[in-house]
Parts: structure tokens; C-alpha cells; sequence
């Protein structure tokens, strides 16, 4: 009988799953094997969960009417998911321009996280959400606004602060068409307001 001895460092080489603890070898390969076997429904649940169907860097969205664009949404990164868990994410922000019929623009919507529920067709924008009027020359900003497409308005229940060229108001929401002809801010209150100054007066 011929009695094999190795060194610690040959069942190393012959046996990489293996380890050492007080000369006893313990084999791992059983456990890296079972660990690999997960059930294929575990599998796509976890997938399913967290990786999205379709994946679009520096997206371009139109919105027209009879030809016309209307809105403009732009966002670095977009993330699809289709079946129950169906919707759009834009985890790096989202970027809205609406436009007067002469292509100029009319305002725009920007917040650094927005999800979109595809089959009611509503946007929720979060996170330092700024609203941009350019006839006005206001500037809103609230945390969250809701964009409901069949209803053609956008909206939020939200604190409201809006810094005028004379005036910041607060207000308890906001609201308007999603075309931004009409916008407007809910329970106006806490107005600040202050005269311009001429550059010959500064």
C-alpha cells in the first residue's frame, strides 16, 4: 500500500476549495456547489426585482400636438421596467422644457429623481424640484410635483416657495396645465417683497 503524503501547499494546488485549520482539511467545493443551486423562481424574483428591462443613456422624449412639440423631457439615464412592477425611472434626474408654439421657451421642470407610472400615465418628480417661469420670471421650488398626462395638469400638495423678481411667496401646492398657461400657487402666504434696485443705485 503506498501511503501518499502532501504538503500543505500541494493540497492547496490540487484542492483550492479547500482550507486548513489543525490538520484537518475541510472541503468547501460541497458548500460553493449548494450555494449555486438557488431555485430558478428565487432567481428572477431577484432579477425581476431589481434589473430593469431596458436601459437608455441620455434620453430625448417629445411630447407634440398636431405636430407641434409641446414638451421636451431629457434625463441621462433611463431605466424600463415592463410586466406587474411596470414603470420608468430616471434615478439621475429628469430635465422638462415646455415650449410656446414658436418653439420658445415657455418654462421648465427640472428634479433630481422622477418615476413614471406608465399604465396611469402619471410622472412623480422628487428631490429638489425648480420651476422655472420664463414670462413671469419666477422660480419654484417644492420637493414633490405630480405630472398626470389624461388629466393634462401638474400638481403638488407640497410647501411652495416662489422667488419673484419683487416679491418670495409661500404657499401650501401648486398647480396648472401641463402646458404651463396656467400656472398656479394654492393658499398664498408669508409674502417678502423688495424693491429693485437700478444699476445706478447699486
Amino acid at each position: 500500500m503506498i501511503n501518499f503524503r502532501f504538503s500543505k501547499v500541494v493540497y492547496q494546488q490540487l484542492f483550492p476549495f479547500c482550507y486548513f485549520k489543525k490538520g484537518i482539511i475541510a472541503l468547501l467545493f460541497p458548500l460553493f456547489f449548494f450555494s449555486c443551486t438557488n431555485k430558478t423562481s428565487e432567481i428572477e424574483k431577484y432579477k425581476g426585482s431589481n434589473t430593469p428591462d431596458q436601459t437608455v443613456k441620455n434620453a430625448r422624449i417629445i411630447q407634440s400636438s398636431n405636430g407641434i412639440v409641446q414638451v421636451e423631457v431629457t434625463a441621462p439615464l433611463v431605466l424600463s421596467y415592463e410586466g406587474a412592477r411596470r414603470r420608468t425611472e430616471y434615478p439621475k434626474g429628469v430635465f422638462l422644457r415646455f415650449l410656446n408654439p414658436d418653439k420658445t421657451l415657455k418654462a421648465t421642470l427640472s428634479a433630481k429623481y422622477a418615476v413614471s407610472n406608465d399604465e396611469k400615465k402619471m410622472m412623480e418628480a422628487q428631490n429638489n424640484v425648480v420651476i422655472i417661469d420664463y414670462r413671469t420670471g419666477d422660480t419654484i421650488y417644492t420637493e414633490k410635483l405630480t405630472w398626470d398626462q389624461q388629466q393634462e395638469k401638474i400638481y403638488t400638495n407640497n410647501l411652495i416657495k416662489c422667488v419673484g423678481r419683487k416679491a418670495i411667496t409661500y404657499g401650501d401646492g401648486f398647480e396648472s396645465d401641463d402646458r404651463m398657461d396656467y400656472p398656479r400657487i394654492k393658499n398664498q402666504r408669508g409674502t417678502i417683497e423688495w424693491e429693485e434696485l437700478d444699476e445706478n443705485q447699486q
